[in-house]
């Protein structure tokens, strides 16, 4: 907080970021923030963010497609998607934050594109219809950051 800042606001941010600590360690997440002048910094393992595990594992079921292991390139895109719970970011009120939710989102749902056609060329029709009904349902025009 800058100088001249109001004293219930440092202490709100104070409380804020008290708060945020005891999330993280109950959520088994080995992360800190650590004060550091003018503010705060959040320190963490790149392993632990969602979305790097996300990216690592279309990579690896890149690489499994590759080699023609079709089964487990789609199971392995399944459960990169299956990793969101709805539309990156959102209600944060940031133009800029919101650009890089769409490119995110838009990841998303080139994996899910994916995962939808391997399992289709491994002849699982039948299992997929509810799924892409589904899907399609909730996002006519493309779109899949409502969820998954």
């Amino acid at each position: 907080m800058g100088r001249g800042s109001p004293e219930t606001a440092r202490t709100q941010v104070q409380i804020c970021v008290s708060r945020m600590r005891k999330t993280l360690a109950a959520a088994g997440v080995e992360a800190t923030i650590e004060t550091r002048p003018p503010g705060y910094v959040l320190q963490i393992d790149d392993a632990a963010l969602d979305l790097n595990v996300f990216r690592r594992t279309v990579g690896e079921a890149a690489a499994l497609g590759g080699e023609g292991r079709t089964a487990e390139a789609a199971a392995l895109l399944r459960a990169a998607v299956g990793l969101w719970c709805g539309p990156c970011l959102n209600g944060i009120p940031s133009d800029e934050l919101a650009r890089i939710a769409e490119h995110i989102d838009e990841e998303r749902l080139a994996a899910t594109e994916s995962f939808l056609e391997l399992e289709l060329a491994l002849g699982r029709h039948h299992q997929l219809t509810a799924e892409i009904a589904r899907l399609v349902g909730r996002t006519p025009y493309g779109n899949v950051s409502e969820g998954s």
